[in-house]
């Protein structure tokens, strides 16, 4: 994990242009990212990686020294999940996003939401957007047991 974590440092660099310039959306992995990460989550001063098993918050920094910055990575696991968890994007946005690496463009969709559908039996993980900050919320169906959500 160590490998993919320095992975998504480094991937940052090779973004070359959005073509909406908005903060505050997840954009959908469609190759321009290693294959564990489905979305990415972009926000002032924090990037959040999301792989089917966990979220990962990238806090930082910028600082005056030129392509420097320091932070702090934290991991979000989810213990005894369902392995067949879908995780998917709601509330497209309209405009795409454009990548350029080695080569090679890549374009894909933005949402302002991202679901993890049926996470822990009859509970759902909801990763949005509250003031320009990422936020989560477990939702819970009626006689399901919040007991289950380990993380």
């Amino acid at each position: 994990m160590k490998i993919l974590l320095t992975f998504l440092i480094l991937i940052q660099s090779f973004v070359v242009s959005f073509s909406n310039g908005l903060q505050n959306e997840f954009i959908k992995n469609n190759g321009q990212w290693n294959t564990e990460v489905l979305f990415m989550g972009s926000f002032p001063n924090v990037n959040v990686w999301v792989t089917r098993s966990e979220i990962i918050f990238d806090h930082y920094k910028l600082n005056i020294e030129p392509s420097s910055k320091a932070g702090v990575v934290l991991k979000m696991k989810f213990e005894d999940s369902h392995l067949n968890t879908q995780v998917y994007g709601i509330d497209g946005l309209e405009s795409s996003v454009r990548y350029t690496q080695s080569n090679r463009e890549f374009t894909t969709q933005s949402y302002k939401n991202v679901v993890f559908h049926n996470l822990y039996t009859g509970i759902d993980l909801v990763l949005k957007s509250e003031n320009a900050k990422p936020r989560y919320d477990f939702v819970v169906q009626p006689f399901s047991n919040p007991d289950q959500i380990k993380v």
